[in-house]
């Protein structure tokens, strides 16, 4: 309507967009570039399971391989040599491959020439995304992987696998102690009444944390084992924003901040963070009162590389004050 009768010049551009191939090839993308970016949120969030996202990007990858690859040949493929498959030897016709149903829908409705260009161009698509999924795959998947055996509602089941494949991929005895007292402890877990068993992490601090009648730890073991896993670094979205962070705290206006300085301000913030206050609820203690005197103005020693200098600045809108507070460590 707004075409024809309004003689919109961005109208008649969409009408033509929507006829043509490039809606189809929109459709493609929309439909599979969705689980694409729903993976990489989970990547990039804070509150996930650690011990599932390497099996959500692995599943990722074999969705995407299904398509293009000969069934019979991912039959014989197993789990640790997905890393190394050399799928672009195995790829399967372009008019055999299946889409989805909207993606179909969309290119029946195309003459065959540039149904079978669309098609070719697709088929490009995914072969490039999966060579780039393979290169984030670890090469140790199979192990990686057993981590989701510490997920809360597998260490608490009453039947649930051992942690043999684990342990004989584990070479240094500091992260687990004792094999025999981490297979006990594992077994023992079920059989007693846990609080956090929502997020993999928090249920297992509270098993580090849990002690019995003489204050000795039950599980220590175990709980160093999985902690130690679980705190390897697998997305590097947290790196990306500390340096976020560090842009917006040094800009063209504030150029002349020292590096101690922004340092101490992004650790200020991480901690506020980490115990969920800000400066609506912080409450000064009473040595950070002491430290806001007169000695935070001498600048005798202020090139020194041990000077470790804070400044807060905290406005509490309650009492619509502003409240500067200064640390100075030497």
């Amino acid at each position: 309507m707004a075409k024809t009768e309004d003689k919109c010049f961005m109208a008649e551009k969409l009408y033509d967009i929507m006829k043509c191939r490039d809606h189809a090839y929109f459709t493609f993308l929309d439909v599979h570039l969705r689980q694409v970016t729903k993976v990489n949120c989970l990547f990039q969030s804070d509150n996930v399971d650690p011990a599932k996202l390497l099996e959500d990007l692995f599943l990722l990858f074999k969705n995407i391989l299904q398509i293009i690859v000969i069934p019979r040949k991912l039959e014989t493929v197993t789990d640790g040599e997905y890393a190394s498959f050399g799928f672009q030897e195995h790829l399967m016709h372009v008019s055999a491959m299946h889409f989805g149903y909207t993606v179909e829908e969309a290119l029946s409705k195309l003459d065959r020439r540039d149904k079978e260009d669309v098609r070719e161009r697709c088929k490009t698509f995914l072969v490039i995304l999966c060579s780039k999924l393979q290169k984030r795959l670890p090469k140790q998947i199979t192990f990686l992987k057993a981590m989701v055996k510490l997920s809360p509602e597998i260490a608490t089941s009453q039947v649930k696998p051992t942690l043999v494949d684990i342990l004989q991929n584990v070479q240094r005895a500091e992260l687990y102690g004792c094999k025999q007292e981490v297979e006990m402890e594992w077994n023992n877990l079920q059989n007693k009444s846990w609080k956090n068993t929502t997020r993999c992490t928090d249920f297992w601090a509270e098993v580090q944390g849990d002690t019995d009648a003489g204050g000795n730890k039950r599980s220590p073991n175990v709980s160093k084992l999985a902690l130690s896993l679980l705190s390897a670094p697998i997305s590097n979205a947290a790196v990306e924003r500390a340096f976020s962070l560090y842009s917006v705290v040094k800009t063209k206006l504030r150029n002349r901040l020292s590096l101690p300085i922004i340092q101490s301000i992004m650790t200020v913030r991480y901690n506020l963070n980490i115990f969920h206050k800000s400066c609506v609820n912080f409450t000064p203690s009473k040595t950070m009162l002491d430290k806001f005197n007169n000695s935070m103005y001498d600048k005798k020693d202020s090139d020194a590389e041990d000077t470790f200098i804070v400044v807060i600045v905290l406005f509490v809108k309650k009492e619509k004050a502003r409240i500067f507070l200064g640390y100075f460590f030497k």
